[in-house]
């Protein structure tokens, strides 16, 4: 999907005469739209792909480094992933 991405703040330069002098910058920005499931997947693959253990750090052996999926969900129409990186002793 495709949206605007407004540039604006004291340090933004803006054109001369542009009917967006008072808006900033405006630019097309590509933007992923997620399916349900699909974000938490690439993270599994990502941390599998890094030698990573995907879960809590409780239990885990010595010396194991992974990640555990805080939270997911929808907002703002779209998917997230909070994460958490561990490493026990």
């Amino acid at each position: 999907m495709i949206v605007p991405w407004v540039l604006s703040g004291p340090n933004i330069p803006k054109a001369a005469n542009s009917p967006e002098d008072d808006k900033g910058q405006v630019y097309n920005r590509y933007y992923h739209m997620f399916a349900r499931g699909e974000l938490r997947g690439l993270v599994t693959e990502a941390a599998a792909g890094l030698s990573l253990v995907v879960g809590v750090a409780a239990g885990q052996p010595p010396s194991t480094q992974g990640v555990e999926i805080v939270q997911d969900g929808w907002e703002r129409s779209n998917y997230y992933v909070e994460l958490r990186c561990w490493r026990t002793a």
